[in-house]
């Protein structure tokens, strides 16, 4: 038995359990109100991480995006300088800038965004790739 298997255009194959969870995720997606957030390391000096935060078509007004941001940045803890960026009708781009709380600031985000619109929230990404043996994979 190989250890690692390709698909027919060279990438590698995901184990059968994780294509599972990623179908239902995609499944998910389409069929309900989720909101999708996807985090990436960009840089180490200074920290910065960006979230790529999508809306699926189930959720009506989208466009409440951005006064959630405003309120989230308001009243949940950070120290760090939190941007947004609208990139399409129902995707935007969190940019986070160093600083104090700033961990804690993007998971307490997420539960507001599924506490706030009552939807599920799908997670993926990693803390500060930059920094060894702080790799993590979040999923509600």
């Amino acid at each position: 038995m190989a250890l690692f298997s390709f698909n027919p255009d060279g990438s590698l194959r995901l184990p059968d359990k994780f294509q599972k969870e990623k179908d239902a995720a995609a499944r998910e997606f389409v069929s309900m109100r989720v909101v999708r957030i996807a985090r990436r390391a960009v840089s180490d000096t200074p920290l910065i991480d960006e979230l790529d935060v999508e809306f699926s078509q189930k959720i009506e007004n989208p466009g409440i995006f951005e006064s959630l941001f405003k309120g989230a940045v308001d009243r949940i803890r950070n120290e760090a300088q939190i941007t947004c960026e609208k990139t399409s009708d129902r995707s935007w781009t969190v940019r986070i800038i160093s600083g104090k709380y700033r961990e804690s600031w993007i998971n307490e985000f997420r539960h507001f965004l599924s506490d706030s619109l009552q939807v599920k929230v799908q997670f993926s990404g990693q803390a500060n790739a930059f920094r060894k043996g702080n790799s993590y994979s979040f999923a509600d």
